[in-house]
């Protein structure tokens, strides 16, 4: 829950639609919406380590949202209002990790 708070200004959804508030486990929707940022955090630290631009790469995120069904999860253009690329990048990479 303390993720979803992070990054709420940033999704379509409520992190109490997202996760369990009795015991803080991802509802279904909440699996399916991390699945999604996950995969595109990957992409993401991958584009940036080959050193593309943060705008292009939540351009190319955006198209790809459609294409994949991950579209309704990720508010594109509120991204930099959550902080950097790098650090929502690290904070996610810890979260799958613990």
């Amino acid at each position: 829950m303390g993720i979803c708070n992070k990054v709420q200004l940033a999704l379509y959804q409520s992190c109490d639609t997202l996760v369990n508030s009795s015991d803080g486990t991802l509802t279904s929707e909440g699996e399916r919406a991390f699945g999604c940022i996950r995969n595109g955090a990957l992409l993401a630290l991958g584009a940036l380590g080959l050193g593309v631009s943060p705008g292009i790469i939540i351009g190319g995120l955006g198209l790809l949202a459609a294409l994949t069904g991950c579209n309704g999860i990720v508010k594109m253009d509120q991204l930099s209002n959550i902080g950097d690329l790098s650090s929502l990048s690290k904070t996610l990479s810890n979260a799958l990790r613990g």
